[in-house]
């Protein structure tokens, strides 16, 4: 009875001391050294002369939870709103209108502020399974990935790793924003594409050595800001041992820089995937939405 009181007593210990079991890898607690503050906004229009009985509109909030950042120690928005979310921790404010007027205008504004951390969290729930397969636009099972991920493959995955992320900077050629994603293949085949080309490209590589790895879109900034429409970026994560590190063949950061990467979507091009849009979403017969 002594012995487990003792083992009781040591739990409660470590639950208070802001750690936790998960499987059998004991995890503490995220720690945060930082504060950021981000803003945006967007203008819905009734581009018609007709009223618009009914209007939808839909955009992220940030991440609930990356290796360095957690959403939200404040949120304020100026429209009313419903909160859906994933199971991977990406979060959507939905907006709904009646009546909106010919030419009228709804102004949606966002203000969140995030904890962030300069060094990656270790993060239990990294979901390793999802992010070996192969899916749209990351297509890790195609013969020719698998061969280039082949002629990358080291001793260590560290040595893989840098491997990969040297040969996409080295390789593919950044021709600026492209509206369409053409996805991992097309960049290892054309050698060229914009940020989302080359996560993309990194996120197969990894998977095709058998490292779980993801994409992240979201914007790049080191201090408190507004975020714009043409700064949106994406990015690629790899695990390595329950920590997610970034690598953004772009932006020539590897590994570095976290408290300035705010992730508003982990990617998720599966069919059946709860939110396949980038920045919004919106319907409605006449309607127009600029973000500002």
């Amino acid at each position: 009875m002594n012995h487990r009181k003792r083992l009781l007593a040591a739990f409660a210990a470590l639950v208070l001391s802001g750690a936790a079991w998960y499987g059998w890898q004991l995890v503490t607690a995220p720690q945060y050294d930082s504060s950021k503050t981000v803003s945006y906004s967007f203008v819905l229009r009734n581009a018609s002369n007709r009223v618009l009985e009914h209007a939808e509109f839909r955009t992220y909030l940030p991440v609930r939870q990356t290796a360095a950042q957690a959403c939200c120690e404040r949120v304020e928005v100026s429209q009313p709103y419903t909160l859906e979310s994933d199971d991977l921790g990406n979060q959507v404010l939905r907006f709904g209108f009646d009546r909106m007027p010919p030419y009228g205008v709804k102004l949606i504004r966002v203000t969140a502020q995030l904890r962030m951390n300069s060094q990656p969290n270790k993060f239990w729930r990294f979901l390793p399974d999802r992010y070996l397969q192969p899916e749209p636009l990351i297509e890790s099972d195609h013969p020719a990935v698998q061969a280039a991920a082949a002629n990358l493959l080291a001793g260590e995955p560290a040595q893989t790793l840098r491997g990969i992320y040297d040969w996409v900077v080295n390789n593919v050629r950044d021709i600026g924003y492209v509206r369409d994603e053409r996805g991992a293949l097309y960049a290892l085949q054309q050698r060229q594409g914009d940020c989302t080309e080359n996560a993309y490209l990194f996120t197969a590589l990894a998977r095709a050595n058998s490292v779980p790895a993801r994409a992240v879109a979201g914007y790049v900034l080191d201090d408190n800001g507004l975020l714009q429409a043409a700064a949106y970026h994406e990015w690629a994560e790899f695990d390595d041992g329950g920590i997610w590190r970034i690598a953004d063949p772009q932006k020539s950061n590897y590994d570095g820089r976290y408290s300035s990467y705010v992730a508003m979507r982990l990617v998720d091009n599966r069919p059946d995937a709860t939110f396949k849009f980038s920045r919004y979403q919106f319907n409605g017969e006449g309607l127009e939405v600029d973000m500002e």
